[in-house]
């Protein structure tokens, strides 16, 4: 599908822009459906994107439950989806649970991140590879919880290793859905918290909500910090659309991955 779209953008003219534009409205699709399933998308990563279902009021089998039924919706909806002329994109989808630690680290050059570690991404990530365009797979304790659950999903294959990828045409008994609930704090809070967990640090204790700026304004200085420094001048001009044109342009550039090696039991350690 990549390869495919990529290919007939250039031939067209409309090049890496063209590209961005197709990606980003197959991503809106299925945004809308992890949106109404309750998932947290926590990183768009390249042409792809991790979602969690954070712990709510809901047991962890519903919130699984929740999840896959949300990845066989966006399979049903939009494995083959047309998005410019003859060109059509699926999605594969891999499944994994358990308890994920959210890091934040950084804090020199005024650049922060986040990190999401444990073992159900590293699950995740091994049903995806086990996976193929139009697959929802699953690791074997997802597997394990899900069978247990009557008129459930069933599974079209199973590996030697565990693995079991999900029928998604098979009928189930669905879950109620749920949307996440916003945790930002209205300006109020901050007024109220004088200089606590939601107001500004650096300004001699921070009281009465970081000298009377309002929570938009204190939430805004905190993300740009989590903005890559290519992305933010172009987020704080008003020229936004023409800046776009440019914005995907294909660069030659060097690549460097860095794995920080960050594991559960080093994180509980510290």
């Amino acid at each position: 599908g990549f390869t495919k779209l990529s290919e007939y953008m250039a031939r067209s003219g409309k090049g890496a822009e063209g590209v961005a534009r197709a990606i980003n409205k197959y991503f809106q699709m299925m945004v809308k459906i992890v949106s109404s399933g309750g998932g947290d998308i926590l990183k768009f990563a390249g042409d792809a994107m991790i979602v969690l279902w954070p712990k709510d009021d809901a047991s962890m089998l519903i919130r699984l439950q929740r999840a896959t039924q949300c990845a066989v919706y966006i399979q049903q909806k939009l494995d083959q989806a047309t998005i410019e002329d003859s060109v059509q994109l699926s999605v594969k989808i891999g499944i994994g649970v358990g308890m994920v630690s959210v890091i934040h680290i950084g804090g020199t050059h005024k650049r922060m991140e986040y990190l999401a570690v444990g073992n159900p991404l590293i699950q995740a990530f091994h049903a995806e590879h086990h996976a193929v365009s139009g697959q929802v797979m699953v690791s074997p304790q997802v597997w394990q919880l899900l069978k247990s659950f009557p008129d459930g999903f069933t599974a079209s294959e199973e590996f030697n290793d565990g693995f079991v990828s999900i029928d998604v045409a098979a009928p189930f008994e669905p879950v109620r859905q749920r949307r996440l609930k916003s945790t930002l704090p209205d300006d109020d809070d901050y007024d109220h918290q004088g200089g606590g967990s939601g107001s500004a640090s650096g300004k001699d204790g921070g009281s009465g909500g970081g000298g009377g700026e309002s929570s938009s304004q204190l939430l805004e200085q905190r993300i740009k910090s989590y903005v890559p420094g290519s992305v933010l001048p172009m987020l704080l001009r008003e020229s936004y659309e023409d800046d776009m044109k440019w914005a995907n342009e294909t660069r030659r550039v060097a690549v460097m991955f860095v794995n920080l090696g960050l594991e559960e039991h080093n994180l509980l350690a510290a």
